[in-house]
């Protein structure tokens, strides 16, 4: 990035070249500590044969880095499990037009469930699926639409691998359902198998505090997926925030992102932040929280919206599947064609409180449209003025 000052000096040059001269202060000035891009780039995330091993070293790279409009950033990240310890941060108020991309996805057919075990919370299912391979132990397997057997939408969320075997993988399945899938229930699934994973207590694996994603690269072309293909993933930990937006903007729009774990809170928006989780074929799945799964608060603003057939939100396994709080707003949902949000097997799917909102809850998932919310559905509770609308 260059400064040039708007004052032009008409003085010819003195003798003297150590004094500052008229075609000095004339001259186009080179700011230190910022670059800019001048064309697209592409940054690569890797154990081995790229840019940088860590995401948290490419963002360092580049959080002084000017990103204009008509360029784009894009992170790159291979296909495997990165384990974090502290939070990658996106400080950088011009990446708007970054996005972080993982590798593509496997789509995975399943053709039953074998087996399950365990309890409400704490499922481990054995499922018969067409092929494994390119699966492996700690990608994310996504499941938004279930058909067969018996309680298929037990399967509903994602899902962390934890063993294959031939022709069959086992999943831990957070939902607090008592009730078990069984039997022929298939379903098509998305595997992602870039992971940001962690073990560590009070960990953040994604931190937005400036902008990501959701700028135009041009007038006429679609928002940027600020993350896309890209898992989240917790073990044996219950103070982690999957993704943090404070006082930030995270844009992905028409992103795949799946989040899993025995995490705090899956999605936090806080703070002012806002995050916009909509566009075509836009999949947002999120099993786990130990207070919820989705959350706004203290003036914060999530929308999570799948707008097409091919686009879903699906929230279970937590507390409270989403949640509101503190002047906050929280819109979840689908379109008038049916396309809705998946709240099921959550404690309480929907919770507002503090003079906070939450906006078309429409869903795949009857019973989670007028019951387990507080205050219920589509009538004024005494959560101090909250509302949850149903729609």
């Amino acid at each position: 990035m260059q400064v040039k000052h708007a004052f032009t000096s008409g003085l010819a040059d003195g003798p003297d070249a150590t004094l500052v001269r008229p075609s000095n202060w004339n001259a186009d000035h080179t700011l230190v500590g910022w670059d800019a891009l001048t064309a697209d780039k592409t940054v690569t995330v890797g154990s081995s044969g790229c840019d940088y091993t860590t995401l948290e070293d490419a963002f360092n790279a580049y959080k002084a880095v000017w990103i204009p409009h008509g360029v784009t950033l894009t992170f790159s990240l291979a296909a495997e499990i990165f384990t974090l310890t502290q939070a990658p941060i996106v400080q950088n108020p011009t990446f708007d037009n970054a996005k972080i991309v993982g590798a593509t996805p496997i789509s995975l057919s399943i053709t039953s469930v074998a087996s399950s075990s365990g309890s409400a919370g704490a499922w481990s299912y054995v499922l018969n699926v067409a092929s494994t391979v390119g699966l492996a132990v700690g990608q994310l397997v996504c499941v938004k639409a279930v058909t067969g057997g018996s309680n298929p939408n037990r399967l509903l969320g994602c899902h962390r691998i934890t063993a294959i075997g031939s022709g069959q993988i086992t999943v831990s399945v957070l939902t607090k359902s008592t009730s078990q899938a069984s039997g022929a229930v298939t379903a098509t699934a998305t595997v992602l198998t870039t992971v940001l994973y962690t073990t560590t207590n009070s960990c953040i694996l994604l931190w937005v505090q400036g902008r990501l994603g959701g700028g135009r690269p041009s007038p006429s072309s679609a928002p940027i997926k600020g993350v896309d293909n890209i898992g989240f993933s917790t073990t044996g930990t219950t103070g982690v925030i999957p993704i943090l937006v404070t006082q930030g903007y995270l844009g992905v729009c028409g992103g795949t992102v799946g989040i899993y774990g025995p995490f705090y809170i899956g999605m936090q928006v806080s703070d002012g932040g806002q995050a916009i989780v909509t566009g075509s074929a836009c999949n947002l799945y999120v099993s786990g929280g130990v207070y919820a799964g989705l959350y706004a608060g203290n003036s914060g603003t999530l929308l999570a919206w799948g707008v097409d057939s091919s686009g879903s939100v699906v929230v279970t396994g937590a507390l409270n599947g989403a949640a509101v709080d503190g002047r906050s707003h929280l819109n979840i949902g689908g379109n008038a064609a049916g396309q809705g949000a998946i709240l099921s097997g959550n404690t309480t799917n929907a919770y507002a409180w503090a003079m906070s909102l939450i906006r078309r809850y429409n869903n795949k998932v009857s019973e989670a449209v007028t019951t387990e919310n507080s205050p219920t559905a589509n009538a004024t509770g005494n959560n101090l003025n909250s509302f949850i609308e149903s729609s």
